[in-house]
């Protein structure tokens, strides 16, 4: 089928690609779609958007007849209007094609062929000068950026380098003063244990942290023992709690009890002429306790006779006196028996049976064991903390016989 050539793309197309504009002339539909502007680029007559319209042509086969060369150099000529990738594009097809018909027919003038590829020179010379500035550009560009990048690295290894040498000779120094130091340490360390009253210090010291470890291993020991014992003998550490609860509450009740009576101090004296106001005698009896049983309560009993009230200050002056005698360090005989002296605080005219681990001490004090009135004294009781001078009423007895402590 024929072919026609476009005057902007110069490339051969079908007939019925072209499109014609209003003034006649035509190019193909791609360029009339990327025209910048609606106006022919021949002419240059405006158009309308819908002015380019098809060309409807019958050509028969016998009509195609070849372009003349002339034609063709015409039409390089005409494209080679600038020095961009394009037009020389479009010059390469043009020499193309007067190439062929060259080697077709054999009758294109050399001349005319010569003074294509001059013009042709002469558009491409000064492309290919630019493009091989732009070449040489981008090389200097090149080569300006890789000695930067080095000379970058190098100024930031020099900094490194400085950094580090700073902290090599700060290490120097603190070794130095490092050095230094415990030299001065040795030497002081040195003087001191030549000293002989340090060197004696330091030992004893050691001695006193070495006996220090043992006391608390041995201490450590001892109350592990202790908590072992206890465990395995619970009732006796109950019994031994309740029995002092029970004596915090009787000397309290005695002490009420001896506040609310002062006026019977002196129930225990006796007004006869004969009768000493002191102690009269005091019977000691040695004899083995049976019971050796430590939290066993004490007893005290009461055997004198019966009571004559009398006056205030006379009563007080017999305690004295009695006070007097029984802390005296004289020892007393009474029936061939040793009497020792009893203990400080006792009420007068009272029995009391002093019960210990050792021994069993009887001590009248105030009126003679045989005294008439013995049935009717009452019983009183005398707990383990009787030797610090406490003496415990039983209930029940009557206020003339309540004793009361010196």
């Amino acid at each position: 089928m024929p072919k026609t050539y476009c005057s902007i793309c110069t490339c051969y197309l079908e007939i019925a690609d072209i499109r014609l504009f209003g003034c006649g002339h035509g190019c193909c539909a791609r360029c009339v779609l990327q025209l910048a502007r609606q106006a022919c680029p021949e002419c240059r007559r405006p158009f309308s958007q819908d002015d380019p319209h098809g060309l409807h042509i019958e050509i028969l086969e016998d009509a195609d007849v070849p372009e003349p060369v002339e034609t063709a150099v015409r039409r390089l000529e005409r494209v080679l209007t600038g020095t961009s990738i394009e037009v020389v594009k479009a010059a390469q097809q043009s020499l193309q094609v007067l190439a062929d018909r060259l080697g077709e027919d054999g009758k294109v003038d050399a001349g005319v062929l010569s003074a294509a590829i001059s013009l042709l020179d002469k558009r491409v010379a000064p492309l290919l000068t630019h493009i091989n500035n732009q070449r040489h550009t981008i090389r200097e560009l090149m080569d300006t950026v890789d000695q930067g990048l080095p000379l970058d690295r190098e100024l930031k290894t020099r900094e490194l380098r400085r950094q580090l040498k700073r902290a090599e000779e700060e290490r120097d120094r603190a070794q130095a003063t490092l050095l230094a130091a415990s030299g001065h340490i040795a030497a002081a360390r040195d003087d001191a244990f030549a000293h002989p009253q340090v060197h004696a210090a330091v030992q004893e010291k050691e001695a006193l942290e070495t006996r220090l470890i043992d006391v608390q291993r041995q201490l450590k020991v001892a109350l592990e023992h202790e908590l072992a014992r206890k465990k395995k003998n619970p009732f006796a550490l109950s019994a031994v709690q309740r029995e002092n609860q029970e004596l915090k509450a009787r000397v309290a009740a005695l002490e009420h009890q001896l506040q609310d009576y002062p006026g019977h101090i002196d129930s225990g004296l006796s007004t006869s002429s004969a009768q000493p106001p002191t102690v009269r005698r005091a019977h000691t009896l040695k004899t083995p306790v049976a019971d050796r049983n430590p939290f066993k309560r004490q007893r005290v009993t009461s055997n004198m006779a019966s009571p004559v009230k009398r006056s205030r200050s006379s009563s007080q002056q017999a305690q004295r006196l009695a006070v007097d005698d029984l802390n005296s360090d004289d020892e007393h005989e009474s029936d061939g028996v040793d009497l020792k002296t009893p203990p400080r605080l006792l009420a007068l005219g009272t029995e009391v049976v002093s019960e210990d681990e050792e021994e069993t001490r009887r001590m009248f004090i105030g009126a003679p064991k045989s005294s008439s009135s013995s049935k009717s004294l009452p019983t009183l009781r005398l707990t383990s903390s009787a030797r610090k001078g406490q003496l415990l009423l039983t209930k029940g007895t009557p206020p003339r016989m309540r004793g009361r402590l010196f």
